[in-house]
This record gives structure tokens, sequence and C-alpha cells, in this order.
């Protein structure tokens, strides 16, 4: 029989019944190779992790800013400065458990705001952290900086600015509030040349005006707000973020697009408390990455391609890292339990000391009403060097009753360290039910890099 090639999953999308789809890929992704490779997609794994540096803390990562020399983070009740070398020095203390909100004005020297959850609000100026000094600002959940102003939000709805250049020096009567309605502001951000404040119920957009007071006005209005302060993100003038119905949106402009599928709506669905809902934004080898987490999953938006897929560490329901920056060229994560500081690294597949598992469901296309033999399955994938020495494998399984249970187990050798590609194969996977195979493909040796084609020889049976 000729061989027949079993297209990848594009993305993680399992259906709510798994009769009807049980697509999923985990720390993995697919990348348009297009017409000029020998297949459209590849499969990669998602890439791995090193530690960068070690804080010693035993509480998560809240939040980072980094500038040329010096980066700052706070981990757990801290403030660290972290160097270009990966050093850290504890600054001072910063209240609350949950996400910081972060920003710096053009002050010489740059004065840093921090906000924390529970309303704490510091300055950093030369090195030295002192709770903002001036006694006009009322506790605030998030900063940002627009237009030579640090802006301040606050639960209630009003919106607070500092002077021109100066963290220090807020003016009672420079405030305004956000009216359009009665909804909590859970957090403002800048977006553009805008400030976008999210409500529960609705988003205000304020531009910078001028004239007496707050030095902003509002211009319009979204009628749709967000769960989550920490889920809100912007990058290259799209805002993102979980809304108030429980779907993931994306505005470069004013309309609020809907880009989540229905299995991240099902999982948005069953968080009890979806303030504790947080996110990223970072960038990869070409790939723009929005992730949320929640205690009990991690999904990720690949903007450029449009496509979700889901991220897990070892041993965790969701994935440990909680906190990106961009700090001299290297992509840098927060850990969410630990004080470790994590980079990227395309060349590496551990997460630290743990592994770096991924997987990947797919399914062969059934010829209902009749049934299939898969008689043999090869799978061309990426290797690589492994500093361990060690034989790698990738592990394959088969369901016939989709996805429900699992046989066929085979572990598929990558052959020896340096071999760069190779073709899997393993026999004999017997007869389907009416609903066909699903097919899984996993591995947590640190040698597999790409899946670039699967292919299976296959034929029908009678019913």
């Amino acid at each position: 029989m000729p061989l027949v090639p079993i297209a990848f999953p594009k993305k993680s999308n399992p259906a709510r019944y798994k009769a009807h789809g049980a697509a999923r890929l985990l720390n993995a992704y697919v990348e348009e190779v297009g017409e000029e490779g020998k297949k459209p997609l590849s499969l990669y794994c998602s890439d791995g992790l090193k530690v960068f540096a070690d804080t010693g803390s035993k509480l998560p990562c809240r939040g980072a800013i980094a500038f040329d020399h010096e980066a700052f983070i706070v981990v757990g009740y801290h403030l660290y400065r972290l160097t270009p070398s990966g050093k850290t020095f504890k600054i001072g203390t910063i209240a609350g458990k949950g996400p910081i909100s972060i920003d710096h004005n053009q002050h010489r020297p740059t004065q840093i705001a921090i906000v924390s959850e529970d309303g704490g609000n510091y300055v950093l100026e030369g090195g030295k952290l002192t709770s903002n000094p001036d006694k006009d600002l009322i506790k605030p959940n998030s900063v940002a900086f627009l237009n030579q102003y640090l802006v301040y939000f606050h639960r209630d709805g009003r919106i607070t600015s500092t002077a021109i250049s100066d963290a220090t020096d807020i003016n009672a009567l420079d405030y305004d509030s956000a009216e359009y309605s009665s909804d909590r502001t859970l957090k403002g951000v800048a977006k553009g040349s805008e400030l976008w404040v999210f409500g529960e119920k609705t988003i205000e957009i304020w531009q910078p005006a001028g004239g007496e007071g707050l030095p902003f006005l509002r211009q319009d209005a979204i009628e749709i707000g967000t769960l989550s302060g920490a889920s809100v993100q912007t990058y290259d003038g799209i805002a993102f973020w979980v809304a108030d119905d429980r779907t993931v949106r994306a505005a470069k402009g004013y309309d609020a697009q809907k880009i989540s599928t229905h299995a991240v709506d099902r999982d948005l669905a069953k968080v009890k408390d979806p303030e504790t809902i947080t996110s990223m934004v970072w960038n990869s080898v070409g790939h723009t990455f929005y992730s949320i987490t929640s205690d009990e999953f991690t999904w990720v938006y690949d903007l450029t391609t449009g496509l979700w897929h889901e991220r897990q560490s070892h041993e965790r329901k969701n994935w440990r890292c909680g906190v990106a920056f961009e700090f001299r060229g290297k992509k840098l994560f927060g850990d969410n339990k630990t004080g470790i500081i994590y980079e990227q690294d395309v060349e590496v597949f551990t997460e630290g000391e743990a592994p770096l598992p991924w997987k990947a469901l797919l399914s062969i296309t059934h010829a209902t009403p009749n049934r299939l033999i898969m008689n043999e399955l090869l799978i061309d994938a990426v290797t690589g060097m492994t500093e361990s020495n060690q034989e790698a494998f990738i592990n394959v399984r088969v369901s016939r009753d989709n996805a429900h249970t699992w046989f066929a187990n085979r572990q598929l050798s990558l052959g020896a360290v340096g071999e760069y590609s190779k073709r899997l194969k393993a026999n004999r996977f017997g007869a389907s039910k009416k609903d066909g195979f699903v097919i899984e493909l996993s591995s947590s040796d640190e040698t597999v890099r790409a899946i670039s084609g699967i292919y299976a020889d296959i034929e029908k049976i009678g019913i």
C-alpha cells in the first residue's frame, strides 16, 4: 500500500467530547515551511530554558522591567536589581504577593513606579526604593507612562497623573474618573498614544489633552470589559485580554475581536477566581506569543500564525513561567513559584534541571462505515546533540476509541548522538473501530527538536 501523509494538528483544540476531536499540541507548535519545504508545516518543540539567575527566594516572580545596563524584578516581597551577568542584589520590600504593575518616566535619574495588587505604590530612584511620598495619591492598582506623565489607575475608577517627569509630584486636583459605566477599574495601560482603562464591563480610551487637571480626556469606550487585570497585555499596538464573557479578545483598533477557541473558552469557564489569571507576551525566532495562565492550564496564542497551543512544565498543570521581559538581547522569564530567572534558548530542550516534555495528538481520518488497518507508521524526526551522551526516544501509542484508552505503546530510538535526522518506524497497530485511530507522539528527551513528517501504511477493511 502507498504511504499516506498524516497531517499535523495545526493547533491544540480538543473538542467538548473526545468523539468529536482530540487534537492537542503540548509544548509544541507548528511553523509554516512553505512550498519550498518537504512538507508545508513542521512541528517544533517549544524553546527550552536555562537558569540565568537565582535570587534564592522560594516565592514567585511578580514583575520586571529592564534597561540597557540593569533590570529590576520583584520576587516575593522584595525588589532585586539584576545585572547582565546574572547577579542579583536585594534593594527593598514590596508588599503583596500577586502580580505588580511597573513603568518608568523620563526623569534623570530614571524614576520607576511600582504598584502592588494591594494598592501599595513605590518609587525607585537612584537605587533607593521608597513608598511614594506624595500623600495626594490614593491606593492605585496599576501604573502606565504616556506623554511624559506617569498615570495611576484606581479601582474606584479614578485616574491620577503625576507632574511631567516627576513621580513624586502629584496634584490632588490632577485626576478624573472613568464614568462611562459603574464598573470597577482592574487595570490601565498605555496602548500607542492612548490610555486604555480596563473595567469589569467596559474599556475606556483616553487621549492626551491640554488644560487644567488630568492631562487626558476620554474619547471613546468599548462595551466589553475584563475579568483579570493581570490578563491585559499590549504589543505592537495590539491589546490582549481575557474578556468579561470568558473569551480572549484582541484589539488593534477599537474592535475587540475574539481570538480564543472553544477549547480555551471551556477552560476559562472553569476558573473559580478569574482575577488570578495572569499573562505574558514574548518573542521567539520570528514568533510572538501571548499566554494566559491559571492554576490548571497555560494556553499560548501565536500572533504569527493565529494558532493556539498549550504549555506545561514537568510535574505541574501549567507552565512555570509567570513573567517575561527582554534584557540585553536575552529573553528572560521569572518562575511563578520560585525566585529563579530563566533565559530562553532555542538550543536547550530542558527547563533548568527539569525535562521539557512535549506531546502531539493527531487523528487518522476514518473511512466510515469502513474500519482501518494501520500496518506501519513512519515518523521523520529532527534530532540534535545531547551532553548526556544517552540514547533518546520518541514514544508512540494509539487509541481506537477517540483517546479514551490507549494501546500499542512503542518506544522508538532516535539513534546515535549527533545523528541529526532519523526516519522512525513502528509496525502492526492492528485494526481500528469505526472512528479510526488517534495517534499520540510524545517525548521528554532533550535531543528531539522537531517532527518534519508523519506517514502511515493504512488500508480499509469491512464494517
